[in-house]
């Protein structure tokens, strides 16, 4: 990897600390910054992840091991954090004031929802289970298995945190969001699948199995054989989604706002993005690539063309969190690609570099092209 793994905040004998208000490059940096400074929460930064599961962890103050993950197509817009759960590990009761994906890597256990009318909710979630903390609303973790549990927490608390300008706040605010409590309270309402204009969607508190759970097809999005199911999980305004390449499929590239971040869920393969200033068919030194394998995770800025590679056996299965295909606020209009013409390129207009690249891989590996 190419990064430095740097623990922020942490004085370093000899050198000239910076002030308590600067961000981890000494200068002033965002109110998100000095919140992980003052926690002295190690950041990694990279261009992407191969693998969360592998990805090292550092001691934190509250019985867990934890590293904030910093990739530039987050721009600032959404952040993540990797946690490990010790067996039989409860986190303290708390709340936010921004809306958080908890995304499970390893382990099994129960979170508790609790409403700011009184009442409460236990659900219970395994590997490979994904769930939404609502707006502001108080919970807790619990590792109920005899491993540890590790989790990925991808949230907007860099947005919301920067908005208020203060690294306390977030926390500490009582305003209560019923509508957003109910629906991980309300156990009325069935979880299952809906439509929402042309696309599936599962509503409900928890969704399991990510990377099996069959998905219906939807080629209008990224191209033919492309599997999708969006994600109604908290009522947010940062959505989640499902989406799926068969084997030897190569997707159409597009481009949108930044703040997504992608995580593999099954398979293998790369991303490859290019400012969208390059064009449709880039020139070749214009394009950046991004190997990654089982839970790597990969996010690209905003104005980027971008398309996503199947190069193993099987498909590749990436779970999305990004703005839009939420609540549908004026953020779904700047995310979704069907809003402005020449957001997309189908793959059959990709350069010839990229095409035969791809096709000159899977040749290597024995895996025939899907035409």
């Amino acid at each position: 990897m190419t990064t430095t793994n740097e623990a922020v905040g942490t004085p370093v004998a000899g050198e000239a600390q910076p002030r308590p208000e600067a961000g981890s490059d000494g200068r002033r940096g965002s109110t998100y910054e000095r919140y992980l400074a003052s926690r002295g929460t190690k950041v990694l930064r990279d261009g992407h992840v191969p693998s969360l599961v592998e990805l090292e962890l550092s001691p934190a103050g509250d019985g867990t091991c934890a590293v904030a993950v910093q990739l530039p197509g987050m721009e600032g817009l959404s952040s993540m954090e990797v946690v490990e759960l010790p067996p039989g590990h409860e986190t303290a009761s708390r709340r936010h004031l921004y809306e958080e994906y908890v995304l499970v890597l390893s382990g099994q256990g129960s979170v508790t929802f609790h409403g700011s009318a009184g009442g409460y909710r236990e659900l219970q979630w395994r590997r490979e289970s994904v769930f939404a903390i609502p707006l502001n609303m108080r919970f807790t973790l619990r590792n109920t298995g005899t491993e540890p549990a590790r989790l990925a927490l991808i949230n907007n608390a860099h947005l919301w945190m920067d908005l208020l300008g203060s690294t306390t706040a977030a926390f500490e605010c009582e305003l209560t969001f019923a509508d957003r409590e109910a629906v991980v309270l309300d156990e009325s309402i069935t979880p299952g699948t809906h439509q929402v204009g042309r696309r599936t969607a599962f509503r409900g508190p928890v969704f399991h199995d990510l990377g099996t759970v069959p998905l219906p097809e939807h080629a209008f999005i990224r191209g033919p054989g492309f599997g999708y199911l969006l994600l109604q999980l908290s009522g947010g305004i940062y959505g989640s989604h499902v989406g799926e390449l068969p084997e030897g499929h190569i997707s159409n590239a597009h481009w949108h706002m930044g703040g997504a971040v992608l995580i593999a869920m099954a398979g293998e393969g790369y991303t490859q993005a290019w400012p969208s200033t390059a064009g449709p068919r880039p020139s070749d030194d214009a394009v950046v690539r991004q190997a990654f394998r089982y839970s790597g995770a990969v996010s690209v800025g905003t104005g980027w063309f971008h398309l996503h590679a199947n190069t193993g056996r099987g498909p590749l299965r990436q779970v999305a969190f990004r703005y839009g295909g939420g609540a549908g606020a004026t953020f779904a209009t700047v995310q979704g690609i069907d809003y402005a013409p020449g957001r997309i390129v189908n793959r059959e207009d990709l350069s010839q570099s990229i095409l035969a690249a791809y096709r000159k891989q899977l040749a290597e590996l024995g895996i025939p092209v899907a035409e």
